[in-house]
């Protein structure tokens, strides 16, 4: 998917329908439809047939966008790429940031399904803090998620982690096929693509933020402060901007 999607390929939130050999990862499905687990696989494709057969990228006057981050703003590369797509975008959309280090992130523990869709139908999560306070009404008002992610290990940080994980119980209220999904990821080495497609489960496929084209930025770039002297950064930058702005924005002439 990341290949196709780098082709420029866009894929609507979860456009994958997985089925195991037992069809086991369908009980819980089933038991919530009422039918046997060929039921529920049976009714999961022919819900993804329709959706893609009436799929339209949803369009904006002024999108929001929620930045989420996990990062130290005086050292952080992949902040100071996201300051120069920023300056390019200008005020042709609305950006509220918010940073996974204020308070802390307690990751999903795997409560029972009833007990997290008891707190979703409230738009709460059992742990509580800065998730239910900021962060779901964040992206509950969103138009695109942006999520800017410096590569340390060949693996999300542990907040965007836990972010993505707790996200379940808001998912379990409502879902998010109306989102765009955006990324930038700064790797010190390599490995960025590993992280994309981090993001592509976790936010794609499983919790169902529509994938654009060429929805990622990477670059790679190791010392404090160094991404600003990369070679022809600020010309990806605009480009990449480009593109968000082609993609949510009413305005098709751009």
């Amino acid at each position: 998917m990341l290949t196709a999607n780098l082709a420029g390929c866009l894929f609507p939130g979860r456009p994958l329908v997985e089925g195991t050999g037992s069809l086991h990862n369908f009980q819980v499905t089933a038991q919530n439809l009422g039918t046997d687990l060929w039921g529920a696989y049976q009714a999961n494709f022919r819900e993804l047939a329709d959706r893609l057969l009436t799929f339209e990228p949803p369009r904006h006057e002024k999108p929001r966008v929620l930045v989420l981050h996990a990062s130290i703003r005086e050292t952080s590369n992949t902040l100071r790429l996201w300051q120069m797509v920023k300056e390019e975008l200008g005020d042709t959309m609305e950006f509220r940031e918010i940073s996974l280090r204020n308070g802390e992130i307690y990751d999903c523990v795997g409560c029972p399904y009833t007990m997290c869709l008891h707190f979703s139908e409230r738009g709460k999560c059992y742990y509580g803090g800065v998730m239910v306070e900021q962060v779901y009404p964040a992206v509950e008002e969103c138009d695109a998620l942006m999520m800017l992610c410096p590569n340390y290990n060949d693996a999300l940080s542990a907040n965007l982690c836990a972010f993505i994980n707790r996200l379940t119980s808001l998912y379990r209220k409502r879902q998010f096929f109306e989102k765009y999904l955006y990324a930038i990821v700064v790797s010190g080495y390599s490995g960025g693509d590993i992280l994309a497609n981090q993001l592509i489960s976790g936010l794609n496929m499983n919790k169902t933020f529509i994938l654009p084209p060429n929805f990622v930025m990477m670059e790679t770039t190791n010392a404090p402060g160094s991404i600003v002297h990369v070679d022809g950064i600020r010309e990806r930058a605009a480009a990449f901007a480009g593109a968000m702005r082609r993609q949510m924005l009413q305005e098709t002439n751009l």
